[in-house]
């Protein structure tokens, strides 16, 4: 059975057009059945089409044989009519569920189940939406096959601890957490998860839905935020008026060292800001090396010790390749370089 109102009505159409249709029955629509052509060899049955309809739009026909009659007793015309309402009632469900799934789908909150087992009493996950594969990754066939390892095997090992004690906790009407989550492309996923309880009082096992929803952003610049106002409270005033008197006059003056390539008259400002900015490390703070406090405000996160083991990897790789090119026998020829072209 199709759902399509227009082809069935055109198929409805041609169905009373057809040379062997004896016409339309009238009843409580206006068409309640329409009889269609004699059952060869059986004169006192026919073949019956009954327009099947959902909100005043027929979606389906229902083909059966009766009796000869001019038209349909009042009991098979009822159990017509109630299974065409059920079937209209099966019909405007299933389009409601695929109108939800399609706003679930297009939402960038995940919704997700949750039970609690009452032998343990702790959280099992059971679903989640298929939106989850936008905002991890992950092939939602992944998911769907264990999403309760899937979880969990995803959780940063800092926040694992904190989740398994929220888990095994006596359930609230409203839990809010936020973890770390790891997106199928290896970065952290910063989730905000809101749970609360959707089962009856007293009804067991203790049913919960959830959301998931990405904050990544939001803790990118709360960190920012946090960072800054950090570092502009160790730092004291003085040395960040020094800072800025000095790198401010110095300026012009490398600006002119550099056109005389005169290194001995910029060597006394270079000396000082080097002297600032220790002070500026030691106000910061750090754990390793004093440049960790000055690197961290331009790539948070990065150390010396971690520029200089990369530095390391790129020195190992490039100074062989820049002494082959050295040693290849065809020269370069700039002058292909000049020129026009099209782009």
């Amino acid at each position: 059975m199709g759902r399509h109102a227009d082809a069935v009505g055109d198929g409805l159409g041609r169905l009373a057009a057809h040379p062997g249709v004896l016409g339309l029955v009238g009843g409580a629509r206006e068409a309640c059945a329409i009889r269609v052509e004699e059952i060869p060899g059986d004169p006192a049955s026919l073949s019956y089409a009954w327009p099947l309809v959902s909100e005043a739009i027929p979606f389906a026909v229902l083909h059966f044989l009766g009796p000869r009659h001019r038209q349909p007793d009042a009991n098979l015309a009822s159990t017509l009519e109630l299974i065409g309402q059920q079937i209209g009632l099966f019909d405007a469900r299933t389009r409601a569920e695929e109108e939800a799934d399609r706003v679930i789908d297009g939402s960038p909150a995940v919704l997700y189940s949750m039970i609690r087992l009452p032998e343990t009493g702790d959280l099992r996950v059971t679903w989640f939406s298929r939106n989850v594969q936008a905002l991890t990754g992950t092939p939602f066939e992944v998911v769907r096959a264990d999403p309760e390892r899937w979880w969990w095997d995803g959780l940063h090992p800092a926040d694992a601890t904190r989740m398994e004690e929220s888990q095994r906790g006596a359930p609230t009407a409203h839990t809010t957490r936020e973890f770390r989550f790891r997106h199928a492309d290896g970065h952290w996923v910063w989730i905000r998860d809101e749970l609360r309880i959707s089962s009856a009082p007293g009804e067991q096992p203790v049913r919960m839905v959830g959301t998931w929803v990405d904050i990544t952003e939001r803790v990118r610049l709360e960190e920012q935020l946090r960072h800054g106002y950090d570092r502009a409270t160790k730092l004291p005033k003085s040395l960040v008026e020094e800072l800025a008197r000095v790198t401010t006059r110095s300026q012009g003056v490398w600006q002119e060292a550099r056109k005389a390539n005169d290194f001995a008259s910029f060597k006394p400002w270079l000396q000082q800001i080097v002297s600032l900015k220790k002070q500026e490390a030691d106000a910061v703070g750090y754990t390793e090396h004093p440049y960790d406090a000055l690197l961290n405000e331009y790539e948070p996160g990065e150390t010396a010790r971690t520029v200089t083991e990369t530095f390391a990897g790129l020195t190992k790789e490039l100074v062989p390749l820049i002494a082959a090119i050295r040693e290849f026998s065809v020269k370069a020829q700039p002058e292909i370089l000049a020129g026009e072209f099209p782009v």
